[in-house]
């Protein structure tokens, strides 16, 4: 479960140097924008935690244990990302309102745009894998009732 949390942390942080490296030309983001996108990401992580609560119930039943703990430990860190975007964008918006405009910005920038759109993602594909998920079912799923 930890190297699936560790993997979507790592796919965050790549896709937050790309963002950083192409944002790096355009002007600082405003104090208002990074409100705001504090707020959306607030709204995201509300819905990816009562989507995956729901997912998570119905995944423990159909999967075996090794794919329940990579797909569980993928999603946590996603989790994980996005808070951490969430605070970033406070941090930004008290590091621009006192003048500054740096690396900084871009990095934490990126790291939220990234963070919290991995979370939207994981709300927007979750109604798709759990149909897929009721649609297949496999002779294996369940976990099983001694240890391995």
């Amino acid at each position: 479960m930890v190297d699936s949390l560790l993997i979507s942390l790592i796919w965050i942080t790549m896709i937050t140097v790309a963002l950083a490296y192409s944002l790096h030309d355009v002007a600082p983001p405003s104090v208002e924008l990074l409100h705001e996108l504090t707020q959306v990401g607030a709204a995201v992580l509300v819905a990816y935690s009562v989507a995956l609560a729901g997912a998570e119930r119905d995944l423990r039943r159909r999967t075996a244990r090794r794919a329940h703990e990579r797909w569980i430990g993928f999603a946590a860190g996603a989790g994980i990302g996005g808070l951490a975007g969430i605070a970033l964008t406070l941090a930004l918006a008290a590091h621009r309102e006192a003048g500054h405009a740096n690396l900084l910005d871009d990095f934490g920038f990126g790291w939220a745009l990234a963070s919290i759109g991995m979370l939207a993602f994981f709300v927007a594909a979750l109604p798709i894998a759990s149909y897929e998920w009721r649609r297949n079912p496999d002779p294996d799923y369940g976990f099983p009732d001694k240890p391995e």
